[in-house]
C-alpha cells in the first residue's frame, strides 16, 4: 500500500522539481561541510577508502523507475559512466584518492552519515546535533516528494544557521 501512495505522489510532482529541491538543499550541505571543513583538517584515514565504504550512490529506495533514471542519467552526464563492477577499485564507484568525484546528485546517505569523532566535534564545539536517521528520512522524502513544502523550508533554514554557526564560531576564535 505504501509503494502505491508513493508512485501517485510521484506522479503529482514533477520528477525535474524533486531533483530540483533535492539539488539545492544538497548545494547547502556543501557549504556546511566546507565551511567546516573537518575532513581535510582532522581525518585520518589510512589508504583510499575514506569513510566512504559502498555503493552509496545508488538510490535503492523505491522512488519510481522514471524519477531514479532521470537523476542517474544527469549524474552519469556530469561524471561519466560508471565503471563495470571489475573495473572499479574503490568500494564506491566515485571514490578516488582524493575524495568523492561526485559534486552534485550524491546520495542521501553521503550527507546523512556523519562519523562519531565528526558527529563529537560538531556537538562539543558548536552544539550541533545531527541525527542520521532524522536526516536520511529528510533526504529521501525530498527525494520522494514526500517533504512538506514547511518541512523543505525547515530544513534549509537549519542548514543555513549551521553554517551561519561555523563560520563565526571559526572567525571568533581566529581573532582570539
Amino acid at each position: 500500500m505504501k509503494t502505491l501512495e508513493r508512485r501517485i505522489r510521484m506522479e503529482t510532482k514533477d520528477v525535474q522539481w524533486l531533483i530540483k529541491r533535492y539539488l539545492d538543499v544538497e548545494k547547502l550541505f556543501q557549504e556546511f561541510f566546507a565551511a567546516w571543513n573537518y575532513c581535510a583538517t582532522k581525518c585520518h584515514v589510512e589508504g583510499n577508502v575514506g569513510c566512504c565504504d559502498f555503493d552509496h550512490f545508488r538510490l535503492g529506495y523505491n522512488l519510481g523507475k522514471d524519477f531514479v533514471t532521470r537523476f542517474e542519467a544527469q549524474r552519469d552526464k556530469l561524471y561519466g559512466r560508471r565503471p563495470s563492477l571489475t573495473e572499479r577499485q574503490f568500494p564506491c564507484f566515485y571514490s578516488s584518492c582524493q575524495g568523492c568525484k561526485l559534486k552534485t546528485h550524491r546520495a542521501p546517505k553521503c550527507y546523512a552519515y556523519i562519523c562519531v569523532p565528526m558527529r563529537d566535534e560538531l556537538r562539543k564545539k558548536y552544539g550541533i546535533e545531527i541525527d542520521y536517521e532524522q536526516m536520511m528520512n529528510c533526504l529521501e522524502r525530498i527525494l520522494s516528494g514526500e517533504l512538506l513544502d514547511s518541512e523543505f523550508s525547515f530544513l534549509k533554514q537549519k542548514i543555513e544557521a549551521w553554517v551561519e554557526l561555523i563560520v563565526k564560531i571559526q572567525a571568533k576564535r581566529r581573532t582570539e
